[in-house]
């Protein structure tokens, strides 16, 4: 099995920085085709305001090509993270 597209719903709508209108989706769930080809539709959500439409989006390859996720050293700071422990 693989998952092949997002399955979105428009859940309203906001303004950009130049006041035009956009709108918000939220992601539902997966299209998923089966290993016999067939597809199937797993849906974890639906906004409160679903309109009955939804839109399968092409997903995005892991780790993008972002580099500034990518850290230069694989091990933790474990000074850094036991500064973070409130106790």
């Amino acid at each position: 099995m693989a998952v092949i597209k997002k399955v979105m719903a428009k859940k309203g709508t906001y303004k950009d920085q130049n006041g035009n209108e956009k709108n918000s989706y939220m992601q539902c769930g997966v299209l998923i085709q089966n290993n016999d080809g067939d597809l199937s539709v797993k849906l974890e959500g639906l906004p409160t305001s679903f309109d009955g439409w939804l839109s399968m989006w092409d997903m995005e390859p892991r780790g993008g090509n972002n580099q500034s996720n990518i850290q230069s050293n694989s091990q933790p700071d474990n000074q850094t993270i036991d500064e973070d422990i409130p106790y």
